[in-house]
Parts: C-alpha cells; structure tokens; sequence
C-alpha cells in the first residue's frame, strides 16, 4: 500500500567516495567515531557481564539495562538544545568525556549499587553523540555526497568500530577480567578526545580565518 515513487538516478553510490578519504575534517571524524562512540555500542555486549561480575543477578542485568537505555531518550529529545547553544563538536567532546569517566569508574570495579546508580551515563554518550554526530557530517559533507558520507560515517561506528572494540574486549576479557575491557574502552576514548579536541581548534580557525576575508576595509 505504500505510494510508489521514482528513484533518484544517482548512479553507483561508491562513485567519488574516494573525495571523501581525502576530505581531512570528515575523515578526522570518522576517527573520533571509531574510537569515542564504537565503546559505547561494543559495551551493550559487555555491560551484562559487567554487573554479573561486580555480583549482579539475570534480574539485575535487565534493570541495568533498561536504565541504561532509557536514559538514551531525554538525551536525545535535549541534544538539539544543547547542540544550537554550544554547538556541535563541543557536544561530542562532552559526550566523549562523560563516556570516560563512566568507563574509568567501572575498571575501579564498583559498588553494584553505584552501577546501577550511574547507568543513565549511557545518555550522555550515546544519546547526545548520534545527533551531533549525523548533523557535523552532514555540515562538513559535500551536498551531492551526503547519503555516501553518512553511509560511511554509520559502517565506522556502527559497523567496523562496534565490531573491532567487541572483538578485541572478548580477547581481553578472556586474558584478564571484564573491568579490564573498560580500561580498554578509556585508553581509545581518550585518543579520540584529542582528536576532538584538535578538530574543534582546526574549525575555529578556519572561521578566524574566514572572518578575517570576510572583513572589508574601513
């Protein structure tokens, strides 16, 4: 019963997907995904261990996780908010950081109270990250390029970095402990704070410079 409509003709969809390998903010990003949000989506396989390790029971796990991802929602439902009064890099900057300390606290092996306590953190990085994220590739993207971009962005993070982070925390966990996973998951998170942090200074100065063109004689 759904309307049927012509599809846009716009050919291979890979078609000049290499402009992008070379487009340095966009492929700065990619990397900031792999290593900042990948984690949180690897930790949706590990978390249940987690609090099963820290003494939680099947019953707990589901509590856990069903904090976990409500908190997802309000995050979402605000992050537009946030992303329009501090803007869009400095939201996935403060998505990474919150996703640190959670990941530090829980290699500290925790109370199971305070686990459950501090569950909502997930918001934080999921929640405010997957807007902010979708609408920087978007800005940074060239217009006839946008499906390909977000299509590449979404197998990073998704894909590749979900995959890589479950994979090597398996092989981790299986050589150490479960909390040893999240050190893991900090050490990455960390390398892609920097990376924000460069891209951030690297965007302000372009529009320094911009400014400056912009500016006409008195």
């Amino acid at each position: 019963m759904i309307p049927k409509e012509k599809a846009a003709a716009n050919g291979n969809p890979l078609k000049g997907a290499s402009k992008l390998l070379i487009h340095k903010k966009y492929m700065l990003f990619l990397i900031i995904t792999f290593m900042i949000f990948s984690p949180n989506l690897a930790n949706n396989t590990f978390f249940g261990l987690f609090v099963e390790g820290s003494g939680g029971t099947y019953t707990g796990i589901g509590v856990a996780f069903l904090i976990a991802v409500l908190s997802e929602v309000p995050f979402m439902k605000i992050a537009g908010a946030w992303i329009r009064k501090f803007g869009l890099l400095e939201i996935t900057l403060f998505s990474g950081i919150i996703s640190l300390v959670r990941w530090i606290f829980y290699f500290t092996e925790p109370n199971l109270t305070l686990i459950y306590a501090t569950a909502f953190l997930q918001g934080f990085g999921v929640g405010l990250f997957i807007p902010a994220g979708l609408q920087y590739i978007r800005k940074i993207a060239p217009a006839h390029m946008i499906a390909t971009s977000i299509t590449f962005y979404s197998a990073i993070g998704n894909g590749l970095g979900n995959w890589f982070n479950t994979f090597i925390g398996g092989i981790i966990f299986d050589h150490y402990s479960i909390f040893y996973v999240y050190l893991f998951f900090s050490l990455l998170t960390v390398i892609g704070l920097g990376l924000n942090v460069f891209l951030l200074r690297l965007e302000k100065q372009e529009a320094l410079i911009n400014s400056k063109l912009n500016e006409t004689p008195s």
